[in-house]
């Protein structure tokens, strides 16, 4: 990977000149590529930094003296990987049914990977030839414009802050499903109850007490340190979803079974299960945050290296996961399997020991899982308020962000209380945000990148290749993208309006029964 990269920046000069002498009049000169870069690239090579950014050893490998293991690096996309959604994942298999379910998740996991890897590629393309230590998102998205087609060179400002404002809409929506999560998991645990039953009012005590935990371990500025948490985290995580794959291969295997039917899925439930896993086993916005804190960038690609394992790994979790539960419940299933899972006695509803073990330990896990995805919301927004602020001591500074970061987790808390439902969370980002970040994106910005590059070069059957793969992914993430929102949405009005409906009877039963109360001769 490490030489390819090489030579695309070998041969970059001569690409990039021929295309902006396309821009330029007889007699004109073309700008070399360094002014074309933004201002904050310019000033970091103005003190000193460039080429010294990406030592290289002995075989010319780039190395981030600075940079984490990757071991660790591999443990935190893991651990981003498998988050609470995986409890969702039987539900999508109640969606489309367990068969197609588990084909539909093997395909969206390869997809994903190829649009991932060429996302590191073209992000590890860009920085080479910048000479920056790494690129965001939305840096990549603003060069893979500079460099591409002259009608779109451009657009890249306007690029950068659409991907920007897209992964922050993204991160808000899994931060709220964690929160949420994270709420009605200790309310049940605590109060020994399901908190499906406790009244709204209890709902926001326990919305609010976690707060101040997660504020404080948002306020946690470095990666080292969450890099460790995240490693804990990893640890609980593979205790709870062990623990709950015995206890539903138990069920399967010594209880009950259910049959497992053929029959296709309808549209409604393909798109649902389509959100429902694209949210689930997809780390979208955490890879080029992980690639640009590696120590040795080459080894986020190949057949062993971050993407391949953890996405690998994830994938076959994901499927006995869904198969085991399905299995279990059937078309009993609820929004999330541990709900099945939670009572020793249906009518007492109390807990087992075992089921304790198990909800404790996600709760601390997901508790790290947040950290690491509010680590890209601030990834994104803090600079743009540094900048504004920079002229402030260091204590006011350090004052501001801890602000800052309880803010983002105030939001989180508003947008996970005012929809309540995991299930619905999970679907709409999967559906909307998920899909643009796990395909549409990664492919434009290949395909906006690589294409020129190779017909400037004459290899123009790469070129052709390149474009049709992207095109493909881009065509079928929107239709996820459309197919799905719209499903979510008419199911989240029908929910609502069934809500109301519920809501008006129990409301006039309550009346009634008042009234014939008082009429009631003694």
């Amino acid at each position: 990977m490490t030489s390819s990269i090489r030579s695309y920046s070998d041969k970059v000069s001569a690409a990039e000149q021929s295309q902006s002498q396309k821009n330029f009049g007889d007699g004109e000169t073309a700008p070399p590529a360094e002014e074309a870069h933004n201002e904050q690239k310019d000033d970091q090579q103005e003190e000193g930094e460039g080429a010294a950014i990406l030592p290289n050893d002995a075989d010319g490998e780039i190395i981030r003296k600075e940079g984490i293991s990757y071991s660790m690096i591999l443990f935190n996309f893991i651990k981003g990987l498998i988050g609470a959604g995986f409890l969702g994942l039987p539900l999508a298999s109640k969606d489309a049914g367990p068969l197609y379910e588990m084909t539909l998740l093997f395909c969206i996991a390869i997809i994903s990977f190829y649009a991932m890897s060429n996302l590191v590629k073209g992000a590890q393309y860009h920085y080479t030839r910048l000479k920056i230590p790494s690129l965001t998102f939305g840096d990549l998205a603003e060069e893979s414009c500079k460099v591409s087609f002259g009608w779109i060179k451009n657009y890249g400002p306007l690029a950068k802050n659409i991907v920007n404002i897209i992964t922050i809409v993204h991160q808000f929506g899994i931060c709220s499903m964690y929160y949420l999560f994270i709420a009605t998991t200790f309310q049940t645990v605590l109060e020994k109850q399901k908190a499906d039953n406790e009244p709204k009012g209890k709902e926001s005590f326990w919305f609010l007490i976690i707060l101040v935990p997660i504020v404080g371990l948002n306020s946690i500025v470095s990666m080292r340190i969450l890099s460790i948490m995240c490693l804990i985290g990893n640890v609980l995580m593979i205790t709870s979803l062990t623990l709950i794959l015995f206890m539903l291969s138990k069920i399967v295997f010594t209880e009950r079974a259910q049959s497992i039917p053929f029959a296709l899925p309808s549209a409604d439930g393909f798109f649902k299960a389509c959100g429902t896993i694209i949210v689930s086993c997809l780390a979208q916005s955490l890879v080029l945050p992980m690639e640009n804190k590696i120590k040795k960038p080459s080894q986020m690609l190949g057949p062993f290296g971050v993407l391949s394992g953890g996405i690998a790994i994830s994938t076959i979790v994901y499927a006995i996961v869904g198969f085991l539960g399905y299995s279990a419940y059937g078309e009993n299933l609820r929004d999330s399997v541990l709900d099945h899972l939670e009572c020793v006695n249906n009518n007492t509803k109390e807990l087992s020991i075992l089921t304790y073990i198990i909800r404790i330990a996600l709760c601390l896990s997901i508790f790290a899982s947040f950290m690491l995805q509010m680590f890209v919301i601030v990834g994104v927004l803090w600079p743009l308020l540094e900048k504004r602020i920079e002229k402030l001591s260091r204590i006011w500074k350090i004052g501001i962000q801890l602000v800052f970061r309880a803010i983002l987790v105030s939001v989180c808390l508003a947008i996970s209380y005012s929809i309540n439902n995991l299930a619905a969370i999970i679907r709409l980002i999967g559906v909307t945000t998920g899909t643009l970040l796990a395909f549409v994106l990664p492919a434009t910005f290949d395909l906006l990148t690589f294409v020129p590059l190779f017909r400037s070069q004459n290899r123009l059957r790469e070129a052709n290749v390149r474009l049709g793969i992207n095109i493909c992914i881009i065509v079928f993430g929107f239709v996820i993208l459309v197919g799905g929102l719209v499903v979510n949405v008419i199911t989240m009005a029908k929910n609502a309006e069934d809500w109301k409906c519920g809501l008006n009877a129990t409301t006039s039963g309550s009346v009634t029964a008042t009234m014939q109360s008082y009429t009631t001769p003694i």
